[in-house]
């Protein structure tokens, strides 16, 4: 707070004292005929209003005055409550005389002389108190005969009672009641004096400490750093036993505790979260106003309960604004009623609007800070991923920048080809992985309509988030069977890649930990995924015009061994080197067809690297090896572990090799114009291992291995 406004709260402070002096100090013609003991009574009291500024220290020198003055047993003097109107209780502060000092207020409704005269705000006197049936003695004197209780007002606001008695009936006179009123009105002025003085003196107290608060939050460096301190200083600028700051969540409609001191509780936490409806500091927020709950018994706030069972019994809230936009709620409670002021309610509000403000500037510096760092490291991440010689380093880059480095299972996959409206690809094939499982439980390629759910779950535009794959409804039995048994996975995120606005496949993490996605994390995963994309498509591109280059060259050495060479076994094992270079292979199969007969025989079988000699045989009836030859068509085949489990236990026949059923099959028929000679045939013990583009390739070589055959055949003629 500003000097000036300090010095401005002061001024007004002292005026108010100043006032009450001259009140005191100024005495009225009845005064002035007073008798010389009360006159020196009232010089007496003014002199120690100016030289004692303790309420109780100078209210016992009051008592004993007039004890020993006015010759009496005993005086004591009861105050009220500064808030009187709503705690009517007297307390006693001073006592003079041979009386037992009493701890405990005395209720209003008591049938003691000084609560009459509280009551009635008149003198009351009773010169027999034994003889009284409806009056009891002062509790500090129970042998008292004579009492006369004057109570001390202050414009119309009781404020205490002055109460003396004495040991002998009808000790006071119809005189006594006046000048003791006097008495009694000099002490009032005495008491507000120093009240004022003191409040004066707490109230810059605690204008001093509210500014050294916000000196101390302009120093703060991080949030929990400007709850801290607010905590270290609310309670000795608004008294409380439970301080708590709490932010806005969600969608706004929820309330976390960010920072609490005090009596903590069930409902009380670090990071709980309360609705804002039906509570006070909802109402805090919705009004932009204090609410202050000055009984928690009688207050009808969802929150209350709970506190009222830990003993508090008022509470104030003040809402955290940075201008017009609200950020949360300050709140301290207490475990007396009526405990807060409208003073404590603007000095809180005061401290309400130095920790909001506080709170923005740290988050628009943190936002800063963090966009700044954002986008250095998307300018490394760029700069790694262009640098990238392989689907690896790119798989390496976005593991090391993202929340990719916490999974246990990442891929980076790619369709067939671009899905579209028009097109829903066949395959998605593993271009590189970094995996914790075993390489049985892996494919390097899958069948998207194997998995229905794919169609849902996958989007070009939006991440995927699935944080408990075994109950989430929108997987199919197909994909929850991979990913929670064969991949132990508990949570996945799908993250898509598209290159020029077309969608080319995605990254997928699998997490075997139940993970949450922080949606900070995600958005920075998705603004990476676009420059990854561009990174996979380029290194795409030029993995497959290597690949086509490896093709060709190969064709071209096939080639070049059919025209220079008339041994068809060295031919055929040409063909068989370079076929095993280009395509994942168990056994190599080289078939001549004899349609007279229907017989075929095997001039070069290769399984598992060795070499086998088989003997020409019949043509089965069915298979894929009589439809290749019938029809004169490419026969791809990618079995599933559930026929390799069939064939297996001999429920069906198929062609294999030293009781082996191969899990992957091309067959492509070789011609001689327009008759089919026969057929080559690749095979694989994995699963998925052969695609539409490995059929052309091999069908490619399998026409030279024709033209090898033939001109073999015309060099024997």
């Amino acid at each position: 707070m500003p000097e000036k406004d300090l010095h401005s709260q002061l001024d007004g402070l002292f005026s108010d004292l100043n006032e009450y002096a001259a009140e005191g100090a100024a005495p009225s013609a009845a005064e002035a005929s007073l008798p010389p003991t009360v006159l020196q009574m009232v010089t007496a009291i003014s002199n120690l209003t100016a030289t004692v500024f303790d309420t109780g220290e100078l209210l016992q020198q009051v008592a004993h005055l007039i004890q020993k003055n006015f010759r009496l047993d005993g005086v004591a003097i009861y105050l009220l409550p500064e808030d009187s109107a709503t705690s009517p209780a007297l307390k006693q502060v001073a006592l003079a005389g041979t009386g037992k000092a009493v701890p405990d207020v005395l209720p209003a409704e008591g049938r003691m002389l000084v609560n009459r005269a509280a009551r009635t705000r008149q003198p009351e006197l009773c010169n027999d108190l034994p003889a009284q049936t409806d009056l009891l003695p002062p509790p500090s004197f129970p042998q008292a005969a004579a009492e006369l209780a004057v109570p001390m007002v202050l414009v119309e606001r009781v404020v205490g009672v002055l109460d003396a008695v004495a040991g002998q009936p009808n000790h006071f006179t119809p005189a006594d009641p006046p000048l003791f009123a006097t008495l009694a009105a000099q002490i009032v002025v005495a008491v507000q004096n120093i009240r004022l003085l003191q409040n004066s003196e707490d109230q810059a107290r605690r204008l001093r400490t509210l500014n050294e608060l916000g000196e101390k939050l302009n120093l703060t460096t991080s949030l929990e750093e400007v709850f801290q301190t607010a905590l270290a200083f609310i309670k000795q600028i608004v008294p409380a036993e439970r301080v708590s700051i709490a932010l806005l969540a969600g969608d706004g409609d929820r309330l976390k505790v960010v920072a609490f001191e005090g009596e903590s509780g069930a409902t009380l936490q670090i990071g709980a979260e309360h609705p804002l409806a039906g509570s006070a500091p909802g109402k805090a927020i919705q009004s932009r106003a204090v609410v202050n709950t000055p009984d928690l018994r009688r207050s009808q706030f969802d929150e209350t309960p709970p506190m009222v069972q830990q003993g508090f019994r008022s509470t104030v809230g003040a809402p955290l604004l940075a201008g017009e936009q609200p950020l949360g709620t300050l709140n301290v409670g207490s475990k007396t009623p009526n405990a807060y002021t409208p003073r404590d309610e603007e000095l809180l509000l005061h401290i309400a609007t130095f920790l909001a403000t506080t709170i923005q500037n740290k988050r628009l510096f943190q936002q800063t800070h963090s966009a700044l760092a954002e986008t250095e490291l998307l300018y490394q991440i760029s700069a790694d991923l262009n640098t990238a010689q392989s689907y690896n380093d790119i798989l390496n880059t976005l593991r090391k920048h993202t929340i990719l480095g916490k999974a246990q299972n990442v891929s980076l996959n790619y369709f067939d080809q671009p899905w579209t409206e028009d097109y829903f690809p066949e395959w998605v094939y593993t271009l590189a992985r970094y995996t914790e499982l075993p390489a049985e439980a892996l494919r390097e390629r899958y069948p998207l309509r194997a998995f229905p759910s794919a169609a849902i779950i996958l989007h070009p535009d939006e991440p995927t988030l699935i944080e408990d794959l075994a109950t989430d409804p929108r997987l199919d039995d197909n994909v929850r069977r991979l990913y929670v048994q064969q991949f132990q996975g508990k949570s996945t995120i799908f993250i898509p890649l598209v290159v020029g606005g077309q969608w080319v496949g995605y990254i997928n993490a699998i997490y075997r930990e139940t993970t949450r996605f922080p949606p900070a994390e995600v958005r920075h995963l998705m603004a990476v995924s676009r420059q990854a994309a561009v990174a996979i498509q380029n290194q795409y591109t030029l993995t497959l015009s290597a690949q086509q280059t490896m093709e060709l060259a190969a064709i071209n050495r096939v080639l070049k061994e059919v025209t220079r060479q008339l041994n068809l076994e060295q031919v055929l094992e040409t063909a068989y080197q370079e076929v095993q270079h280009l395509l994942p292979l168990d056994a190599f199969l080289v078939i001549l067809y004899d349609e007279q007969n229907d017989t075929v025989s095997y001039p070069l079988v290769y399984d598992k690297g060795k070499k086998l000699n088989l003997a020409p045989q019949p043509l089965p009836p069915t298979g894929n090896l009589r439809h290749a030859l019938e029809s004169g068509e490419e026969v791809l085949v990618n079995r599933t572990p559930q026929e390799v489990e069939a064939i297996l236990a001999g429920q069906q026949t198929s062609g294999t090799f030293e009781g082996r059923p191969a899990s992957s099959l091309i067959f492509v028929p070789m011609r001689r114009g327009d008759k089919i000679t026969g057929a080559v045939s690749v095979q694989s013990y994995r699963f998925n291992a052969y695609a539409e583009k490995d059929a052309a390739l091999l069908s490619s070589i399998a026409g030279h291995i024709a033209v090898a055959i033939e001109n073999a055949r015309l060099f024997q003629q």
